[in-house]
């Protein structure tokens, strides 16, 4: 039988970053081998993602106001049931992975009673909140106590997370892919005709562990 996996950010729509790429390719990745594959956002409906998302991922556009735009005292309610729906019809989720812990609060709940397990897939390190106004101490920093798993991309952010958490964190590497254009040396200290790789301490990873976590988390065993 299909496992169910849902993966769920804030926006996808014409955003043509590293998360959005990396989102869009484990989709790709999971429904080719075979896997029932569900992509949740708080885009706008019809809203369209700048990487191509293979046909068969459900896609579901579930915002009425603005993605990043703040979210008004009753539409938070309206949206945790449009999330819930979303995740118990037609099936329910074995598995959902929301990226970043911002997201939490709002996908627990409905995570929970669709049955799923649910994995965080955090993009940054925790020093981001030195350098911004959010606190870190907040219902969805603490909501990581609770899930079945969390993803980091370096070994050294393992450590900013307390000691409870950390038993839950896999290290993740971002994929890295050959360079497709080659480039000329014009005296301007342009690289030769070489193709690159970036060489960054624990990239040199398979492109498909998150998918195996995805998969891990998801089995009957």
């Amino acid at each position: 039988m299909r496992r169910s996996i849902t993966l769920a950010t804030i926006s996808l729509h014409e955003v043509a970053g590293g998360l959005e790429r990396n989102i869009i390719r484990l989709a790709n990745n999971l429904v080719e081998k075979g896997e029932n594959v569900r992509v949740v956002t708080f885009d706008k409906p019809r809203a369209k993602p700048f990487f191509t998302l293979d046909e068969r991922v459900d896609f579901k556009c579930l915002g009425e106001t603005l993605p990043h735009a703040p979210i008004g005292f009753f539409a938070r309610p309206r949206l945790i049931r449009r999330i819930h729906k979303a995740l118990t019809f037609p099936d329910p989720s074995s598995a959902i992975v929301c990226f970043h812990h911002g997201i939490l609060f709002r996908f627990f709940f409905p995570a929970k009673a669709a049955g799923a397990k649910i994995i965080c897939s955090e993009r940054n390190s925790l020093d981001i909140y030195n350098h911004i106004n959010s606190r870190k101490w907040g219902i969805n920093f603490l909501l990581m106590y609770l899930v079945d798993g969390i993803t980091v991309q370096f070994p050294r952010y393992v450590e900013d997370y307390p000691s409870l958490v950390r038993k839950k964190i896999s290290v993740v590497p971002n994929p890295v892919y050959p360079q497709k254009h080659n480039f000329e040396n014009r005296g301007h200290g342009v690289c030769p005709q070489t193709t690159h790789r970036r060489c960054l301490p624990g990239h040199h990873r398979s492109r498909h562990q998150l998918l195996t976590v995805c998969l891990l988390y998801t089995s009957d065993a």
